[in-house]
């Protein structure tokens, strides 16, 4: 009797322990006792059984576990009870848990999946068509076309999620949902595209799930489970990750996107996303084909695509994402995708399958951004022939593809000449010609530049010396002496002139602040160039060169700073030749006593989680200025530009919070070659900390809250605003403000000014202004105004926290 008690409360497991050496002892014993020779054949051991509460009941005294951190806990715990997880003999069976704030999870209902405490459900297997493998699901919906598209009128199939079973919760402590599709029945009225059930191949269910948790915060996870099926139905873990389908983490999409959500619903894994968006499904608004492969591959392309190009566009439903763009260069596909066991810091989080970017080259991914190619004839325009014909060029032609080459259409000829072994390897043709995080290699035979910076020392003539090596590939190089007009620097290199990158050839930069400012006020530089035809410098046995610019630093200088910037051309031509930049240093100058560094706010990872190496690409300055900590150097509260602010806490925050302003931030505006009111911020624009360092946003450190008083007003109009479509709309055309520093400038006091670039309403200046902010105010009445009365309510620990009204 003891024994069915205890079945009623737990599982039958095919697992022996103490019970089974009983039955063996009691079999020994009888056999012992018997006269007969022949012995009796034993009696079944009993089952071990399993207690499913006691298992759920120490599973959620785990934090690790809470379904918040841990998205395979709901099915892991399942399988140490013994029970299956999944079960299909028809319509499946599924058992599932879920642990928040240390205990299940109750309440959880199934239907809409746009409430909170819902739960839906996905299940698919895992197959093949050819190239690559795919996920297709047993669930679908049709859709009517929409008028105007190439489906107007006729169905549409969309793969989706089961949510009309029966969900039942268990007093153990877990939820069992019963399918309201039959998947074993490829004529169910829910499987429309009559997928045949395979129990021997991978499948994988998916959670759509949404909850509260004990602080009201709302979670959306998509727990995931990948089995076969055995024969008695029951669910086994696959273990062997070859087997499965894995080539993004949805951790690495995060480093941009912070929280992906799209369709405002628990879909927030990319191995749940997968079920649906497959080739089986379409959009009824536009007759695209939303497979993931293609559609993620479209929109991170966007603008660049040949098709958007040729005057076409992409669309989703009614999301247009033909101006959209990657905030790194595009062909970094380890920012997505990595397999590799050990991979470099800023790179994709690894997945099993996260090398198949390059080592299964096919015509759905590789033919998502380079849309231009019928793969099938061998024509159509390739993404260097679009670029081109946009640039005004005529068609230079040569696409040649091995589908119509060869007379093929499958993907068996791509690795003919994009193996991974090939000289047009996928990954060889991917690389940049900067090494960067997510791309490390670099053309044969392109050389790598690298400044090192010793020291920067102010002598007593208040004369900076700079201490620095200049290393190619590696080694530390020699300069050529100036002998005449003739003479290279650096055999096989050239200087690019200031009309190439806008002057930022190899430099010497120094910055300081003056008055006692907390921002820089000053900066002044010195050229290689000049410095080399002057013959201003020295070199040691290393290879380090010491050189004494001419720059006097006045007396009460504070922040010195010193730093190295630009690169070089590729070739004699610097016209023409391929620029290399290097990497931004910087390092604060001794000989002054107490000298100390401006405060930190920003991290330069935290922006290259996004930008891959700031400003190569989207370019910028010509990818020299690529660290975001020495932005500040010259882009400092008294410069402006056609009615904009442009020190760095006002053109930062407006270029990335374009999409929430009211009036377009036209800064550097120049039609259709860029329009930063476009830019769209992939993340949640209202979490500071994706870029600022700890309780700075709030000025609650220390070194932020003692710069405040210090702060400078920011100027924003200066000399005469021309109307050219990059003007501020708060500064008049035509007016001459003076020059920079005069009492006839418009400015910002120092808070305004960044927090107007997002919030720039007309009631948010009006509260500012009532507050004491000066925004667009002549300086000669903001210098006798009071300061800012800002942090009274929005500084640490205060009524309207910056930090809390953020949501951090």
């Amino acid at each position: 009797m003891a024994v069915f008690d205890n079945l009623s409360k737990g599982v039958v497991s095919r697992r022996w322990g103490s019970l089974v050496a009983a039955g063996l002892l009691s079999f020994t014993l009888y056999g012992c006792g018997s006269s007969d020779s022949t012995s009796p054949t034993p009696p079944p051991p009993p089952p071990v059984v399993i207690d499913v509460a006691a298992v759920i009941a120490a599973a959620v005294a785990n934090p690790a576990n809470d379904a918040a951190v841990n998205s395979s806990a709901p099915f892991a715990v399942m399988n140490d009870t013994g029970l299956a997880a999944v079960t299909v003999n028809g319509a499946p069976v599924v058992n599932f848990t879920v642990f928040s704030d240390g205990a299940v999870k109750t309440g959880l209902t199934t239907g809409s999946s746009t409430g909170p405490n819902v739960v839906t459900f996905l299940i698919a297997k895992l197959g093949t068509t050819g190239s690559p493998d795919e996920w297709f699901n047993y669930v679908y919906r049709k859709r009517t076309g929409a008028a105007g598209t190439p489906v107007a009128g006729t169905d549409v199939i969309q793969a989706t999620h089961d949510s009309t079973g029966t969900l039942v919760y268990n007093p153990a402590g877990y939820y069992t949902y019963t399918f309201s599709t039959d998947i074993t029945n490829p004529d169910d009225p829910k499987n429309l595209q009559k997928v045949v059930y395979e129990p021997g191949r991978t499948h994988r269910i998916a959670l759509q799930l949404r909850y509260t948790n004990a602080a009201g915060e709302l979670i959306s996870v998509n727990p995931y489970f990948d089995f076969t099926i055995g024969a008695d139905g029951k669910s086994v873990a696959v273990t062997n990750p070859t087997n499965t389908r894995q080539v993004t983490d949805i951790r690495s999409c995060n480093t941009c996107h912070e929280k992906l959500m799209p369709h405002s619903r628990p879909r927030v894994d990319t191995q749940a996303c997968v079920l649906c968006h497959n080739p089986s499904t379409t959009d009824e608004q536009t007759g695209n084909v939303v497979d993931q492969v293609t559609m993620v591959h479209k929109i991170h392309m966007g603008h660049k695509l040949p098709s958007v190009i040729a005057g076409g566009s992409y669309k989703i439903q009614d999301s247009d994402f033909s101006e959209a763009a990657f905030p790194q260069d595009i062909r970094n596909c380890t920012k997505c995708h990595n397999g590799d066991e050990s991979p470099a810091a800023g790179v994709a989080f690894t997945t099993p399958q996260g090398n198949n970017w390059f080592n299964k080259p096919n015509r759905v991914a590789c033919g998502s951004c380079h849309d231009g190619i019928d793969f099938a004839t061998s024509t159509g325009t390739t993404l260097a022939q679009a670029a081109a014909i946009a640039e005004g060029a005529a068609d230079p032609g040569g696409n040649v593809h091995t589908s119509g080459a060869f007379g093929l259409t499958d993907d068996g000829a791509c690795v003919l000449c994009h193996g991974a072994d090939k000289g047009l390897a996928v990954k060889l043709v991917h690389r940049t010609n900067f090494v960067t995080p997510n791309n490390p290699d670099v053309p044969v035979g392109l050389t790598q530049f690298k400044f090192e910076l010793g020291s920067v020392v102010i002598g007593s003539d208040m004369k900076p010396t700079f201490k620095f090596r200049f290393l190619k590939d590696g080694a530390a190089v020699t300069f050529n002496p100036y002998v005449d007009a003739d003479s290279v620097m650096l055999p096989g290199f050239s200087v690019p002139p200031s009309n190439r990158s806008n002057g930022y050839a190899l430099t010497l930069y120094l910055a300081y602040s003056l008055d006692g400012a907390s921002d820089f006020t000053t900066t002044a530089s010195a050229s290689f160039d000049s410095l080399w035809k002057a013959g201003a410098w020295t070199r040691d046995a290393d290879g380090w060169y010491t050189a004494t610019t001419s720059h006097v630093v006045p007396a009460g200088a504070k922040m010195i700073t010193g730093a190295i910037y630009g690169g070089l051309v590729v070739g004699s031509d610097p016209a023409t030749g391929l620029y290399i930049p290097a990497y931004f240093v910087q390092k604060l100058a001794t000989g002054v006593s107490g000298n100390a560094a401006r405060r930190a706010v920003v991290s330069n990872a935290k922006c290259n989680a996004c930008h891959d190496v700031l400003g190569t690409n989207p370019n910028f300055h010509w990818g020299a200025r690529n660290d975001a900590t020495a932005c500040a150097i010259c882009h400092n509260p008294g410069r402006a530009n056609n009615g904009w602010a442009v020190g760095v806490s006002s053109f930062v925050h407006a270029l990335h919070a374009a999409s929430i302003r009211e009036k377009p931030f036209t800064w550097h505006y120049k039609a259709g070659v860029f329009e930063p009111a476009k830019i769209g911020y992939p993340g949640n624009i209202g979490n500071c900390s994706s870029c600022h360092l700890d309780n700075t946003i709030n000025f609650g450190a220390s070194a932020s809250a003692a710069a405040v008083p210090n702060m400078l007003l920011n100027t924003t109009a200066s000399s005469t605003i021309v109307d050219n479509g990059s003007n501020s709309p708060w500064a008049e055309v035509g007016v001459n403000y003076g020059a920079a520093g005069a009492d006839t400038n418009l400015v910002n006091s120092p808070i305004t000014s960044a927090c107007t670039s997002c919030h720039d309403n007309d009631l948010a200046i009006s509260h500012i202004r009532s507050q004491g902010g000066s925004f667009y105010e002549a300086r000669s009445v903001a210098d006798t105004k009071q300061p800012e009365a800002c942090l009274l309510c929005h500084g640490p620990g205060k009524i309207a926290d910056i930090k809390v009204m953020h949501g951090q």
